[in-house]
């Protein structure tokens, strides 16, 4: 069966699918009224964040496989301890984010209260006015700048904000970020930046230190904030001007005479609008006589592995896998989310003990982990079917359903890849349920299920790697370039003849 890491459409649904007899899953429950602005009492905090573990323990397959049980509960204490009497939930959100990072699954996360910013945004609030990466060597190098005046420029270096240097800020933030490996979460906490300074009380006027890529010489300004919408309206507006055909999964254009690029940012969504767009943009790389495609999974963080194999499906006809075995815990609140898909009146015929699938998800009792193999799969060959040189682009953000892919690439010698490890490790959890902490209203995932990577070897823990290793230095983000797309433009072939089929 095909999987996905994010929360959509599993085995069962696809099956009562083709009977016209399943609907939407029921969203998390609304938030508990009054609860943005309410101060809450440090009892009430405690009862939330065990309610939290609590529902973890429950639905996850092995909670305590990176920390011990022991560990997070003294995270707890520590949390509650330390609180004022009472608080608001923005301001307790870092300490409660510190603790469900602690269990080292990227897909177990307490998300940060957008309700908040939202509430920021709409009065003319401000957050931290520039978009940051790292670079190789781990420095918060500015990608972007959002405010008019000449203040900073892309590259430049951040040391130190409101008196906190940059080193201590990262420390501090990639601590709240769920993720397998430090390089996802430090990356994840450089692009969140801005809004990871206002939940842990940094606001405008911001005193930063920073010098220029490549210099020595440390300057100090003083920036005003910018609001949230500004920074939106500017990202729309470039998008506009570098995409020459969209969708919600990527961005097509041609770099040159002879080679395509395919920007493919997430795997979300239906497989039918994903399959019409590919089906485009790779007519269109055709049309434009490329002999070399870049596909570019560096800023993808996952969804659902059948959009990858509809890529693959236009690439390739050997057989392939993205993970050897899936772990399927089936707790109560997971049998109840698959049932909460069956419409009615079929939600109460016992529909799930028809198909076979279902009859295995619903077998024994609470709590049962369901293994299910996977073995290699040649998808049939989809027109229009590129036929030139594939390269493929990772990095510390491709995560999740995108390290999946990725990881089939590699091991079945589809494509070359180009770049970093993966942030995402193949071997890891995922297939996530959703609910809201009952008081605080936080929205948090739960892993449900355990992955074995496509080669089934369970003793690899990395992420993917790639075959030609490529940096980004602060040096390339301020002149605008890009060597791993630059190495992709004459991109070698995979090190085997698989991607045709060969064996």
């Amino acid at each position: 069966m095909r999987h996905t890491r994010a929360p959509l459409a599993p085995a069962l649904l696809l099956a009562l699918g083709a009977c016209g007899i399943i609907r939407p899953g029921a969203p998390p429950p609304p938030l508990p009224d009054g609860v943005v602005t309410a101060q809450l009492p440090r009892a009430v905090i405690a009862a939330d964040i065990d309610s939290v573990l609590a529902m973890i323990e429950r639905v996850h397959p092995d909670p305590y496989s990176i920390a011990s049980r022991d560990s997070i509960h003294h995270l707890r204490d520590a949390l509650v301890k330390n609180i004022p009497d009472s608080v608001t939930r923005a301001a307790v959100w870092p300490s409660y984010a510190r603790i469900i990072a602690a269990l080292g699954d990227g897909h177990t996360n307490i998300a940060p209260p957008r309700e908040e910013i939202d509430q920021l945004s709409a009065a003319g609030g401000t957050v931290f006015p520039a978009s940051l990466t790292t670079s190789d060597v781990g420095e918060l190098a500015v990608t972007a700048y959002w405010r008019d005046d000449s203040l900073v420029h892309r590259g430049d270096v951040i040391l130190g904000v409101n008196g906190r240097t940059a080193d201590s800020l990262l420390h501090l933030m990639r601590d709240q970020m769920s993720g397998e490996t430090v390089e996802w979460r430090t990356r994840l906490a450089a692009v969140q930046f801005g809004t990871l300074l206002w939940y842990n009380g940094l606001t405008a006027p911001y005193v930063v230190d920073l010098r220029s890529a490549g210099s020595a010489q440390v300057r100090r300004v003083t920036l005003n904030g910018a609001t949230q919408d500004s920074i939106r309206a500017r990202l729309r507006r470039g998008q506009l001007r570098t995409a020459s055909a969209a969708s919600p999964n990527f961005t097509y254009r041609k770099l040159d005479n002879r080679t395509a690029y395919l920007d493919l940012f997430s795997l979300s969504g239906t497989v039918e609008r994903f399959r019409s767009d590919l089906d485009g943009a790779l007519a269109s790389a055709i049309a434009d006589s490329a002999r070399t495609l870049v596909i570019d999974l560096r800023r993808n963080g996952g969804g659902d592995s059948r959009l990858g194999d509809e890529l693959l499906s236009h690439l390739t006809t050997t057989p392939y896998r993205m993970a050897s075995a899936k772990m399927w815990k089936m707790s109560a609140e997971y049998r109840d989310y698959l049932k909460s898909h069956v419409r009615p009146p079929f939600n109460h015929l016992g529909i799930e003990h028809v198909y076979p699938m279902a009859r295995k998800l619903f077998a024994g009792p609470v709590g049962t982990i369901v293994t299910l193999p996977e073995e290699p799969e040649s998808q049939d060959a989809r027109a229009p079917r590129f036929d030139g040189t594939v390269c493929v682009l990772i990095g510390t953000s491709t995560f999740s359903s995108a390290t999946d892919l990725a990881d089939a690439i590699k091991t079945y010698h589809l494509a070359t890849l180009i770049g970093e490890e993966t942030g995402g490790r193949p071997s890891g959890f995922g297939e996530v349920y959703y609910f809201r902490s009952p008081r605080t209203g936080f929205l948090v995932s739960v892993s449900s299920a355990r992955f074995v990577r496509a080669s089934g070897d369970t003793t690899d823990h990395h992420g993917v790697q790639p075959d030609i290793d490529i940096r980004r230095t602060a040096f390339d983000v301020s002149a605008g370039r890009d060597p791993a797309l630059d190495r992709a433009r004459s991109c070698p072939a995979p090190v085997s003849a698989a991607r045709n089929g060969a064996q």
